[in-house]
């Protein structure tokens, strides 16, 4: 689950096109 959330964080800075906003 750890490494997990550690991606998303990633995805969310390298496109923040909308990850924040589902979350």
């Amino acid at each position: 689950m750890s490494p997990v959330v550690h991606e998303h964080s990633l995805t969310s800075l390298a496109k923040p096109h909308g990850n924040l906003g589902s979350r």
